[in-house]
């Protein structure tokens, strides 16, 4: 079984207080994975994160090095998410 963890400051990392849930299969309702449960703690920590990424993005000259990550993001999400789409 899977068990994905949360991604927070670029790093993955379990739940600080351990929690999961299943993930069970629509077709038949069969467990098929676990995911962490945030809380909290793990927002606090993701929203620190976060801060620390938008310090270093206004450092980022624009427009054409910011461009490159976003285009990254958009075909990394885009080619496994049929509805956004992908080029």
């Amino acid at each position: 079984m899977t068990t994905t963890q949360l991604l927070i400051g670029g790093q993955w990392a379990a739940a600080r207080s351990g929690a999961t849930e299943e993930v069970r299969s629509p077709f038949d309702g069969s467990v098929v994975g676990e995911v962490s449960t945030a809380g909290v703690a793990d927002v606090e920590l993701a929203l620190a994160a976060a801060e620390r990424g938008a310090a270093s993005w206004r450092r980022t000259p624009a427009p054409a090095a910011r461009r490159r990550p976003l285009i990254f993001i958009w075909v990394l999400v885009g080619c496994t998410s049929p509805w956004l789409g992908c080029w």
